[in-house]
């Protein structure tokens, strides 16, 4: 991203994080899904895990982000889903500035959430 003062780079993680960060705030996801062995290694090791279970890809299209959550049992899915996939792509575009952006969500799980 260009500025008036300079250029502005955001690594991969960051975008995961941010990413992770808007699934985690939508009303039904329990928690994001481990899927690679990295993830259940920063889990296992307690590392900050708020970016498990997203994964990015860099096409000549833009940026194709999949992100595979646990959801509340119970609650209508598809309108989660639309919700996670519309947050996620609202907090990229005005954080990052980046508009080229596919998401898709698995929904790997349900569970009754728990407080």
């Amino acid at each position: 991203m260009e500025t008036r003062i300079g250029k502005v780079y955001l690594t991969r993680e960051a975008l995961i994080k941010i990413a992770g960060y808007a699934t985690t705030e939508c009303y039904g996801v329990v928690a994001m899904a481990k899927k690679t062995p990295n993830d259940l290694l920063r889990y296992l090791l307690k590392r900050e895990n708020i970016a498990q279970g997203v994964e990015l890809k860099m096409t000549g299209q833009g940026i194709h982000l999949t992100v595979n959550v646990i959801l509340e049992l119970g609650i209508r899915l598809s309108e989660v889903v639309r919700n996670i996939q519309e947050q996620v792509a609202f907090r990229i575009k005005s954080m990052a500035h980046l508009e080229n952006l596919s998401i898709d969500i698995i929904v790997c799980n349900v569970r009754i959430h728990e407080e």
